[in-house]
């Protein structure tokens, strides 16, 4: 009996010093978790005044399949508007050639048998910017930068702009709501910087700056949280039967894509043309509008990981 007693309290001494022991674990662990949790903010708040990645700007190019008709309507010269076209070819076929590809600035004409095929439209001193290519055969024309406020680029413009950005990854749902979310609003400009027009096909680069931003978080968000995570764009346009609604074969598609970060945009978020293949151009699935009014967007989300972010971060000047 006395052996048993004994080995009871024996068994009770080690359960008491096992509670213990857990006890003390458990706050040194919490303190552990706490101290980690306080470095990990520390951390973020310093990587975000290091390399803060609002406010955003967005550079977009958008690509117009276009009849003759809105060809007339929107870049053609009227009488006494004052706008100037530089048209094709610039410069010409040196003489005595036949086959060549022609340079001028921010573009050349590539010409068969002394006729131009082929055109192109570049932006050396703008990095990550794909360049244009197209059939030509009786168009090549560049609107002055002087003459863009002269026209209709309402045409070009979207209504609204939101980004996305899920900072945990891709979402699980539908419903997953984003860590940082970018709109255009009151403030935001939206600037045509360029059109370009290659036969039947027009080009314009869009510069939008003035954008609000609502986040999850109280910290402010650093360029490098951009890493592993999910990014979503999404354009919209508001078309009106009998005022500015325009077929369906005609809507614009993306063929640039910058998200322009951090208070001197001095670090861009490029994608290449490969990449944008994956946008989608459709009507609104859940419009605000109905009867002749249409939602049309251009929609486009991409993964960000460890070697996208590596290949498409560029210091934009």
């Amino acid at each position: 009996m006395e052996i048993v007693l004994a080995i009871a309290t024996i068994l009770g001494g080690i359960t008491a010093v096992w509670f213990f022991w857990e006890k003390l674990a458990s706050k040194n662990n919490a303190k552990h978790q706490e101290s980690e949790d306080s470095l990990a903010e520390v951390s973020a708040r310093l990587r975000s005044i290091q390399s803060p990645l609002l406010p955003c700007g967005l550079f977009c190019t958008l690509r117009h399949s276009l009849d003759d008709n809105y060809i007339n309507q929107i870049f053609e010269k009227k009488e006494g508007d004052g706008l100037e076209l530089i048209g094709m070819p610039v410069p010409p076929l040196p003489p005595g050639t036949a086959d060549a590809r022609v340079h001028f600035q921010n573009g050349y004409v590539d010409y068969r048998n002394g006729s131009p095929k082929e055109g192109g439209i570049h932006r050396l001193k703008h990095p990550g910017y794909n360049t244009i290519h197209e059939p030509i055969s009786h168009r090549f024309a560049t609107v002055a930068s002087g003459s863009i406020s002269k026209v209709n680029t309402g045409f070009f413009k979207p209504t609204s702009i939101s980004i996305e950005f899920f900072f945990d990854g891709k979402p699980k749902t539908d419903k997953s709501k984003p860590s940082l979310v970018i709109n255009s609003g009151p403030s935001t400009e939206i600037k045509v910087t360029a059109l370009n027009i290659l036969d039947n096909v027009s080009y314009s680069d869009l510069a939008v700056t003035g954008f609000t931003s609502n986040s999850t978080r109280d910290i402010e968000w650093s360029i490098q949280d951009i890493r592993n995570s999910y990014f979503r764009v999404k354009l919209e346009y508001f078309f009106i039967q009998g005022i500015n609604d325009i077929p369906d074969h005609i809507w614009p598609r993306l063929h640039n894509l910058q998200i322009w970060l951090g208070p001197e945009a001095s670090k861009a978020l490029c994608f290449q043309i490969e990449e944008l293949e994956e946008q989608v151009v459709q009507e609104n699935p859940s419009p605000v509008v109905s009867g002749q009014a249409r939602q049309v967007q251009i929609c486009f989300e991409h993964e960000i990981d460890e070697e996208f972010y590596s290949n498409h971060i560029l210091n934009s000047a």
